[in-house]
């Protein structure tokens, strides 16, 4: 039995509740495939994704039970906000990640909530390269300290995206903070004067 679902679908969500109660036998060439998809993570907020996208993860715990305890640089992101690819295997099982990852204008919080907070190289609480989408023009020496300073390491940044790149070993909060800001938005009206 092959699954496909479109997550642009409304009853997307409704299906993957109905397959979340309940255990999903396939009978294939190789016998009987017992998979349960309880162990899939969830993401309702609608201006999220993520890759594998949820009918991605359904089709392939179907195929190769297992997958989601070893999924390949798996990517969260908010659309006009950003994205985190998680370097390697990542364990998805179970995982909330509406109250897990938080995009906000020009930062990413993972584990906002300190006790819920694995050890480092545990769920998401590992290596990862961030991109964030900045509101205005920052200059790359800001960015390259903001990130240094954070025990993050500046990758890129894209001067016609916005697109800010770096890479951290684990997760706190990152991103500029509220004087960073202001200094980037002042020297904007330094070029304007």
């Amino acid at each position: 039995m092959a699954v496909y679902l479109d997550s642009s679908d409304s009853y997307h969500n409704h299906l993957v509740s109905q397959f979340k109660k309940r255990k999903v036998i396939s009978d294939g060439d190789n016998g009987s495939l017992v998979c349960s998809l309880t162990c899939l993570p969830t993401l309702q907020a609608s201006d999220y994704f993520m890759e594998p996208s949820l009918s991605q993860l359904i089709t392939r715990e179907l195929t190769d039970p297992g997958y989601c305890a070893r999924v390949q640089n798996f990517t969260v992101g908010r659309y006009g906000y950003g994205n985190v690819r998680f370097f390697g295997e990542t364990d998805v099982r179970w995982l909330d990640l509406d109250q897990i990852v938080k995009f906000r204008r020009h930062e990413i919080v993972v584990y906002e909530d300190e006790t819920v907070k694995p050890s480092v190289g545990k769920g998401l609480n590992k290596a990862a390269e961030v991109t964030l989408i900045l509101q205005k023009d920052s200059s790359i020496e800001k960015l390259k300290l903001s990130a240094e300073n954070q025990g993050a390491e500046f990758i890129s940044f894209d001067t016609i995206r916005k697109e800010w790149k770096f890479s951290v070993q684990h997760f706190s909060r990152f991103g500029l903070s509220d004087d960073e800001e202001d200094d980037v938005m002042m020297d904007d009206a330094d070029v304007d004067a």
